[in-house]
């Protein structure tokens, strides 16, 4: 993740894992393993169990809704 302001990634992440905490989100991919990641919770799982995760949240139609009442703040 990229700003050009500094500490809003940090900003951006932790808003994003708030309303994944709200809606009982699954998972939030990091892609890369960093000690910044880490520092701020984020812990490195096998590829295995990611698929399985991945497998298992694509068929929740519970989650398709969290994201509407953001569109205005997205679309800026």
């Amino acid at each position: 993740m990229f700003s050009r302001v500094s500490n809003a990634s940090k900003v951006a992440l932790a808003t994003l894992a708030s309303h994944m905490a709200k809606y009982d989100g699954d998972l939030i991919d990091c892609q890369i393993t960093t000690n910044h990641l880490l520092s701020m919770g984020a812990i490195e799982i096998p590829r295995h169990r990611f698929l399985s995760i991945i497998e298992q949240s694509v068929h929740r139609s519970d989650m398709t809704h969290i994201w509407d009442h953001h569109l205005e703040i997205i679309k800026q």
